[in-house]
């Protein structure tokens, strides 16, 4: 019995000893933290945000109702061709950019940008209309309180009309800002005023043009980011110049900026966007 008892303790004592020295996932209340590997939950929305905006696509991590951590935001700014109600015109924007990419399940599911994990929240509005930059930031007020973002981390990324939008409201709205990725558009007035707010808010800026493009001039692109880095921003403006053209009128650069395999510095446009926050 003696015997029994004995060894009844040591069983215990090695139990509370072996407990007290494994490190439990769930200490302190606090979670491991959990990558996305599942396509982001690509998904319409129609509902009327403002005058301009009457309906929206939404991509959500997958595990996002999982989590109680917020998230980037990419802001999307559809071109010229794409404008419609909110709703039954939606789809015009899976036809091209960051949008198809969602509806094809080609848009990664997680980021990894200097050691750390990131997936972002993606939205797509359709405007009835050219937006001023009041309306677009409507928008972003929308989606601050609607769903879980880290406000430090917002990024705009655009495409034709769509990247001087990002280019406008970039100048505008800086404050709000902590990249912006416009393609194939640039602002074609106030120029110097707009390009010293970019410079002296230090948004960095990554611009693409297809050179033969003969819709929007690759000349406009090149002068304002010029025009930006003439203002000595701590962030040098960066700029990419594709030698050829694709799309009508060689005007499509954003097929390849913005597919994930494209890549310069070993970083795609969503790596090298999350490299930056706002302070």
């Amino acid at each position: 019995m003696r015997k029994l008892l004995l060894c009844l303790s040591m069983a215990i004592v090695f139990c509370i000893v072996t407990a007290g020295c494994r490190k439990d996932d769930n200490d302190n209340g606090v979670m491991p933290e959990v990558y996305e590997t599942d396509p982001p939950v690509f998904k319409p929305v129609t509902q009327k945000v403002n005058d301009l905006v009457g309906g929206y696509y939404r991509a959500l991590p997958a595990r996002y109702s999982e989590s109680s951590r917020p998230y980037p935001l990419l802001l999307f700014l559809h071109g010229g061709g794409q404008f419609g109600n909110g709703s039954y015109d939606l789809p015009l924007l899976l036809n091209e950019g960051i949008p198809q990419l969602l509806d094809e399940k080609k848009f990664p599911a997680d980021f990894v940008v200097d050691g750390s994990h990131y997936s972002f929240i993606v939205l797509a509005p359709q405007f009835t209309r050219v937006p001023d930059d009041n309306a677009i930031a409507s928008f972003l007020d929308h989606a601050a309180k609607t769903y879980r973002i880290d406000s430090t981390r917002i990024y705009v990324c655009g495409f034709s009309l769509g990247g001087r939008m990002a280019f406008d409201f970039g100048a505008a709205f800086a404050n709000k800002l902590a990249a912006i990725v416009p393609i194939s558009g640039a602002p074609n007035y106030d120029l110097v005023n707009k390009s010293q707010r970019i410079a002296q808010a230090n948004l960095p800026v990554w611009a693409f043009h297809n050179r033969p493009d003969a819709l929007f001039s690759m000349r406009e692109t090149k002068d304002f980011v010029d025009m930006i880095n003439g203002h000595h921003p701590m962030n040098a403006a960066r700029l990419t110049i594709f030698p050829d053209s694709t799309g009508l009128l060689g005007h499509d650069a954003w097929s390849r900026a913005t597919h994930p395999s494209y890549k310069e510095n070993n970083r795609n446009i969503y790596e090298w966007m999350l490299q930056y926050k706002k302070h």
